[in-house]
């Protein structure tokens, strides 16, 4: 009996003793500021010269982690895409990044079922970019965005749903 017990004390203390990491979920985002698909926006790399540019792929701890909702429009046939940020990776809310700080390059409108690809007019408005779309697809969009944030070139692919 007290051999059981010595076992159980000395696996109770050694599971303890061990680090181990966060609780946090891993991949949850929290949900958009206007009810869109939310999608993290990544660092553009083109193929060449990808090392020499001085960035490592692990995030710095300080660094703000850019997001971009969006949202479709089917009665203006017109996607609208709102910047947004985590404060920190803990955040459990977004917060609306200032439209002076993001200028968008591109953003390319993909059907991905006949494989067509829009592009158009980006216009910037009080709280986001917008773009029309003529003929909306099916069911679901595929959003490429290219846009400059803090001096980075920044990239994302959102899928959206066109029927609610």
């Amino acid at each position: 009996m007290k051999t059981l017990a010595a076992v159980f004390a000395l696996a109770l203390v050694q599971s303890t003793a061990y680090p181990h990491g966060d609780h946090s979920v891993p991949g949850t985002t929290p949900p958009g500021l206007h009810g869109g698909a939310v999608k993290e926006a990544g660092h553009a790399h083109s193929e060449e010269g990808h090392s020499e540019h001085g960035h490592d792929d692990e995030k710095k701890e300080e660094e703000k982690s850019l997001f971009f909702e969006v949202v479709f429009e089917k009665a203006g046939k017109k996607v609208k895409i709102y910047p947004l940020i985590l404060e920190t990776p803990s955040s459990v809310l977004f917060t609306a990044v200032p439209m002076t700080s993001v200028k968008i390059a591109s953003v390319k409108v993909r059907d991905p079922r006949k494989g067509k690809v829009s592009s158009g007019e980006v216009r910037a408005s009080k709280d986001s970019f917008e773009i029309d779309v003529a003929e909306a697809p099916a069911s679901r969009m595929i959003v490429q965005i290219e846009a400059d944030h803090d001096g980075e070139r920044k990239v994302a692919e959102v899928q959206v749903e066109t029927k609610k």
